[in-house]
């Protein structure tokens, strides 16, 4: 009788399922189809500029501007050329330009909208994140979209992007580059599954092998499932570019040869080359790591403060530190076979972009499409004067446009000027006194990790060797006070992006041919830059940047949940939680409450099966309309 009984319950429970899955099967929510790459032809078209609005409570965006640096998450609506999403995620991004915009009076952040942030079933046709860049940097607005237009041509797996007039609560805000994030679409549409790790260094992972022990790379983050990352796979790449031994069995080669020769002939230093060692993904397909490109907004010799003339690079040293501290690069470049190939992206790139017309063609193409835009812009960093002149020349620093921008800094400009940071913020804004951080040239790891406690200090000092912070207190503290005047580049100079490409022409042919050693001079300075040994790199290195106030020695916003003992510690402390709270070791099911073994095990058979079925019902439900399964978490 109790196993008709049963099995009348198993038949009603399949009717039930098959009633739930049609249903779901002919429903119209399109909404589901996460990896749709409709956004792509939709929303991304490269020869117009895209709108977006973004609706939020003024109380949120007020919380949102005046403390930036938490990065929080918060609750907006989003239109995008006309086609509205509720109950989005908006939060700022960024590290060093985050704490830079957040120490001045501006309030043009870069955005992250994650469309899946409250509601895991939306997406912006298929898209479900998009960063709005601020241009942070780039008074000509178009060096990450010239360098991703490279990327692509190139055939990296290049994330999309498009210009973009981004309001805020239908006020024009200012003229940004929408790009998509690397979440599951991006995936599938380069690689074609979502199924592998993903990583990405935000500050300071050089990839040097530490051995076997995920704990000893906090500063590499796994931006995939954390608990179904495989860093056994990770671990084996370093330590195949420690030996050199077996490295095209863990890395794609070609992908990391391309990146190292774009960020080298558009003198890009704000990456892996450069002295942070950052802006870079790496993607695992089957154990093999593909290079992924990231943040451009500093090629073209950005990042420095560089003047406009000659930019002697290393072509086989393109490091601003020791060659070494880069295995990425220094374990490729040794290989003749791979040296060669790396040759010929560089002779590619000077060729058919450095060379050519491309570049003069584009730069003309995108002036024509965004400059109306650039000249309403309310939030620019730059005077649309600067926009013009910075597409082909240098644009010099001004007495009321120094501070973040460019992050160079010369030692002769700077003014000491933590003795006023008891001032009150009237007179920080009156222009009576330059209230800037001074940072030092020197581009070793040594000097990347200095000072190490900043973050919540707003003090006097007149060590030589201290930096002359802002009293923006990284914590959020009522006593942080703004800079004043327009983002600049701290007393050095722009190079113009066309400029840039004619002297990068002019030194990768001279050191290809021969002419010119393609290796540091200083080789035996362990300090030097990576850019050959002069008087004048002397005087433009004084230009490079130290981290800005409040991340000496630190991991940047974002970064904390890489802490030493997160990913094992945690996750074994959780399972232990659970041990101890599991009926079974208290006692086990079967003899509870004394009722006889048949009994107990024919409710567990009918509770087992109800059970089975209803999630055999979710199973199919969700096979039916999500195409391919979700695995990057919003962040």
């Amino acid at each position: 009788m109790k196993d008709k009984k049963f099995t009348l319950l198993i038949s009603i429970m399949i009717v039930f399922l098959c009633a739930v899955v049609g249903v779901y099967s002919t429903s119209s929510n399109k909404s589901v189809d996460l990896y749709s790459d409709v956004y792509i032809e939709k929303y991304f078209n490269r020869d117009k500029v895209m709108e977006v609005n973004i609706e939020i409570d003024e109380s949120d965006l007020k919380d949102m501007n005046e403390n930036a640096i938490k990065e929080e998450f918060k609750v907006a609506k989003v239109t995008v050329d006309g086609d509205t999403y509720g109950n989005v995620g908006i939060r700022t991004k960024g590290n060093s330009s985050l704490i830079s915009v957040a120490n001045s009076d501006s309030d043009r952040y870069s955005y992250k909208i994650n469309f899946d942030k409250y509601n895991t079933s939306q997406s912006m046709e298929g898209l479900t994140q998009l960063n709005l860049n601020n241009c942070y940097s780039d008074p000509s607005y178009m060096r990450e979209f010239l360098t991703y237009s490279i990327c692509e041509e190139m055939g990296l797996a290049t994330p999309e992007f498009a210009y973009a007039k981004v309001s805020i609560n239908g006020e024009y805000h200012g003229l940004y580059l929408a790009v998509e994030g690397l979440k599951e679409s991006y995936l599938e549409n380069n690689f074609g599954n979502v199924t592998g790790d993903l990583y990405k260094s935000d500050e300071g992972s050089s990839l040097q092998y530490k051995g076997d022990d995920p704990e000893s790379y906090s500063n590499l983050i796994v931006e995939s499932d954390k608990k179904t990352a495989d860093w056994s796979k990770i671990t084996k790449l370093l330590k195949s570019l420690d030996t050199g031994e077996d490295i095209e069995k863990y890395l794609d080669v070609d992908s990391v040869l391309k990146n190292i020769a774009i960020n080298t002939a558009l003198l890009n230093l704000d990456s892996y080359q450069g002295s942070f060692a950052h802006n870079y993904y790496l993607y695992e397909q089957d154990g093999v790591f593909s290079m992924l490109p990231w943040d451009f907004n500093m090629s073209f010799g950005g990042f420095s403060g560089f003047g406009g003339g000659s930019q002697s690079i290393a072509i086989d040293e393109p490091t601003t530190g020791n060659l070494e501290d880069r295995p990425l690069i220094s374990s490729l470049l040794k290989n003749e076979t791979y040296k060669t190939k790396y040759h010929k992206y560089l002779e590619e790139i000077v060729t058919k972009y450095l060379d050519s017309d491309y570049l003069e063609n584009m730069t003309t193409k995108l002036h024509d499409m965004i400059a109306s835009y650039v000249k309403e812009d309310p939030t620019a960093f730059y005077t649309y004067e600067e926009f013009e002149k910075n597409i082909t020349s240098s644009i010099e620093d001004s007495s009321d446009n120094k501070g973040f921008g460019n992050k160079g800094f010369d030692n002769n400009n700077s003014n000491n000027s933590d003795s006023n940071n008891n001032s009150n913020s009237e007179n920080k804004r009156s222009g009576n006194q330059s209230d800037e951080k001074e940072v030092n040239a020197e581009l070793t790891s040594s000097v990347v990790k200095a000072n190490t406690d900043n973050e919540t200090k707003n003090k006097t000092t007149n060590d030589s060797e201290s930096k002359n912070n802002t009293d923006k207190d990284k914590s959020g503290n009522d006593n942080n006070q703004k800079l004043e005047g327009p983002m600049g580049k701290g007393g050095k100079s722009i190079p113009g992006v066309l400029e840039v490409a004619e002297d990068m022409s002019k030194t990768i042919k001279s050191q290809l041919s021969g002419e010119t050693s393609s290796t540091k001079q200083n080789s035996g300075d362990e300090s030097s830059s990576g850019i050959k040994g002069s008087e004048k790199f002397d005087e433009d290195m004084s230009g490079m940047p130290e981290p800005p106030e409040g991340m000496d020695g630190k991991m940047p916003p974002g970064m904390g949940n890489m802490d030493k003992g997160d990913m094992n510690g945690k996750n074994g402390n959780m399972n232990m939680d659970r041990n101890q709270d599991n009926p079974r070791e208290a006692g086990g099911f079967g003899n509870r409450g004394g009722g006889s073994v048949s009994k107990t095990t024919t409710y567990f058979k009918l509770i087992l099966g109800g059970a089975s079925m209803i999630i055999m019902s979710i199973m199919l439900v969700g096979v039916s309309r999500v195409k391919r399964r979700r695995f990057i978490k919003s962040k």
